[in-house]
């Protein structure tokens, strides 16, 4: 009962706890992305430790930094895999505003998956600019972006200013593919 005399339903927030053992409900979601976190600071450390030793005198060789951050991504995964096994589960982001964050955006998350490997599978042939553009204008479009010119006009602008960017500041080759005497 209410304090006005009507009655109403416990919502989750407010219904009791069950009595003896609770059973806590994993977040597989969550657990999964610990899981691949784990896997990547496995990857970085064993990547570091291939590099060559040190032949200065401080001994810090090319290994010595990406090994921190693999020791370090490895204890933020195996913390969010603890968290998550005790019953934990992340909690959205006020920023969020009224995203309801247990709808799965499949079509979206579709189109960035096709866009990364139309990048993957065209840069070689294409080159960087025509890649990168319908990539950036791909993806856009995936995150809700409508007005197509605009998009098309910003992912053209983007693809361009990172390839000069790359190719004259910073003496970095990025593939000129269909573009090679024009940029």
């Amino acid at each position: 009962m209410t304090a006005d005399g009507g009655a109403h339903a416990a919502t989750p927030e407010t219904r009791p706890a069950p009595a003896g053992r609770a059973r806590r409900r994993i977040v597989w979601g969550e657990l999964v992305l610990g899981l691949a976190v784990l896997g990547l600071g496995v990857v970085v450390l064993l990547d570091a430790r291939s590099l060559p030793a040190s032949t200065s005198a401080s001994g810090i060789g090319a290994g010595f930094f990406p090994t921190i951050v693999a020791v370090f991504t490895m204890a933020v995964a195996l913390a969010l895999i603890v968290h998550v096994l005790t019953g934990g589960r992340g909690d959205p982001d006020e920023g969020e505003g009224d995203v309801d964050v247990a709808v799965v955006h499949l079509r979206g998350a579709l189109i960035v998956v096709a866009a990364i490997a139309w990048y993957a599978l065209a840069l070689e042939r294409l080159g960087y600019v025509p890649t990168a553009l319908v990539t950036f204008w791909a993806i856009a479009y995936a995150l809700g972006a409508r007005r197509y010119v605009r998009d098309f006009v910003v992912s053209a602008a983007l693809a361009v200013a990172i390839y000069v960017g790359f190719t004259q500041g910073l003496s970095i080759r990025l593939p000129a593919g269909v573009l090679e005497g024009v940029l």
